[in-house]
């Protein structure tokens, strides 16, 4: 069996407490570290030195990616190695001291499928837990909790496909409803024997989305689909019209789902504001009509002469209206809006080291 198990955690699940129930326990031996991460660091500092001795448009050297990933496993076995040593030591006076090494940082998430293909022969631990079990004051925070919620356990989900048996997917309200048969099971799939000991989860605090905040989880498809994939029951919420910005962003949603139909519809229904017109930009532009999407995102644009968005999608399909916006792109405060004014730059044949300096783009991987 592995001797290494990478942990996922949702944003409001209690990994920690968990973990340190599994240790009282003998399963595993929790480090809080982050492989990802120090991989991602190792990528951009060759990215800069490129950079800095190639200029703005070098790309890293194509040895980088193959060295990394026999870095990872060479890495992650040594470190394992040592880890298990220097926590056993430790935890032989506690009398638990799990021969499995479990990885966990709340930034795990961002790195995990590309972790998954480079280190195969690790376990993961994903837990999950009821994305309404939160606090959010009304439809803004709500859908953006759901987004955040949706983006953390997506990647558990896609794990879970992808890596099949190494998978070993843990609902936070089956441990608390039986914490010894969620340990036994655990253990089994680890292959090691856990040690007899009471364990028991702290009482979470009794959170549960109401009101807008609830309207606002259950107006994001993407959260929706994932609660009934993990087996959650949906609230009912009481029946009010959404907000524009909510619908906007929930015809996104829908748009990066690829359902057109479902957006187009949602869009239909909605006041014309800026934050719709770019929702609706976005869809005719997903639907190849690149005219009439320039069309609404300039009309975006009227409502409200600072929108990014509308700016972003207009240089980046290099459509000939941007050429009167370029002066307000290089002024904006958003830096990916200076950044698609520079990528246009370049396709219109600028350099890149003076893109970067027209566009006023710091020295960053802007391409």
């Amino acid at each position: 069996m592995s001797s290494t198990a990478i942990v996922l955690g949702a944003p409001n699940a209690p990994v920690e407490p968990l973990l340190r129930a599994l240790e009282a326990r003998g399963v595993v031996s929790a480090v809080g570290f982050d492989v990802g991460s120090m991989l991602e660091r190792l990528r951009e500092a060759t990215q800069h030195r490129a950079q800095v001795w190639q200029g703005v448009g070098a790309q890293p050297a194509r040895w980088i990616e193959p060295a990394l990933e026999r870095f990872a496993r060479l890495f992650l076995e040594v470190f394992a190695q040592r880890a298990l040593q220097v926590r056993g030591g430790e935890s032989q006076a506690r009398g638990a001291a799990g021969s499995v090494l479990a990885l966990w940082s709340p930034r795990t998430a961002a790195h995990a499928l590309q972790l998954s293909r480079w280190l195969p022969n690790a376990r993961w631990l994903a837990v999950v837990a009821d994305g309404t079990k939160a606090r959010a004051s009304d439809e803004a925070a709500g859908f953006e909790w759901a987004q955040s919620w949706a983006d953390s356990v997506s990647v558990a989900h896609a794990l879970a496909s992808e890596a099949g048996e190494r998978v070993f997917t843990l609902r936070v309200e089956d441990f608390e409803a039986a914490p010894e048969r969620g340990i036994d099971s655990l253990a089994a799939w680890l292959g090691v024997e856990a040690k007899p000991a009471h364990v028991a989860l702290p009482a979470r605090d009794a959170l549960r989305l109401d009101g807008g905040g609830l309207r606002g989880f259950l107006a994001h498809p993407r959260a929706v689909a994932l609660m009934r994939e993990f087996g959650y029951e949906l609230p009912k919420s009481a029946e009010a019209a959404l907000s524009p910005a909510i619908l906007a962003r929930r015809a996104r949603t829908l748009i990066e789902l690829g359902e057109l139909a479902l957006a187009e519809q949602e869009l239909s229904r909605a006041p014309r504001t800026a934050d719709v017109l770019l929702a609706l930009g976005a869809l005719r532009a997903a639907q190849g009509d690149s005219d009439e999407a320039a069309a609404v995102h300039l009309q975006a644009l009227q409502l409200d002469e600072s929108a990014g968005a509308a700016l972003r999608a207009l240089f980046d399909a290099s459509r000939p209206e941007a050429l009167a916006l370029a002066a307000r792109a290089r002024a904006h405060s958003d830096v990916l809006v200076r950044s698609a004014l520079a990528r246009w730059l370049v396709r219109r044949g600028l350099d890149a080291e003076a893109a970067e300096i027209v566009a006023a783009v710091e020295h960053r991987a802007w391409r």
